[in-house]
């Protein structure tokens, strides 16, 4: 993909979106298989927002695409975890998003999150519905990165019982 295709896909999302506040989302992840620097996120619509965007493999990507949505969107969201690869750092960065970002964008708010922690949060709030007593449960976790662990972490102090 090219910024080329990300400014008409841009235009379109601009032409196409009804509701008047709009979201540009600037994540990253710490395993880029796609070709190019940058691929596409899906556009979504909720009930306030209508935002779309990109996960990014490097800083200097990150730079020219927020230049390219300031002003025309109300918030920039950006991944502030530093999941960039070294050997993607630029001469200037460390793999720091947000630092860079904020000081390019001028016309739209600028708005952190943190994906990993996003997701740990919304599996624990369905395991919490769908099992809301854990206490003396055995429960595996498969997976111990980030997400995982943060996951295991959750369960373990939900399903402690007051008997150490």
């Amino acid at each position: 993909m090219t910024l080329e295709d990300l400014k008409a896909n841009f235009d379109n999302f601009l032409a196409v979106s009804k509701l008047p506040i709009k979201g540009f989302v600037i994540g990253t992840t710490s395993h880029f298989d796609a070709e190019g620097d940058f691929y596409l996120t899906p556009s979504r619509e909720s009930k306030l927002v209508s935002y779309m965007g990109v996960i990014v493999r490097n800083v200097e990507t990150a730079l020219m695409i927020s230049a390219l949505v300031d002003g025309f969107v109300n918030f920039i969201f950006v991944d502030a975890e530093k999941k960039i690869p070294k050997k993607h750092f630029g001469p200037n960065d460390a793999g720091n998003l947000e630092k860079g970002i904020k000081g390019v964008v001028k016309d739209s708010t600028v708005l952190t999150f943190k994906g990993n922690d996003l997701t740990a949060r919304a599996t624990d709030s369905l395991l919490r519905a769908l099992m809301p007593d854990i206490t003396g449960l055995k429960i595996s976790v498969i997976g111990t990165g980030n997400i995982g662990t943060k996951i295991a972490w959750s369960l373990l102090e939900r399903g402690r019982s007051e008997e150490h």
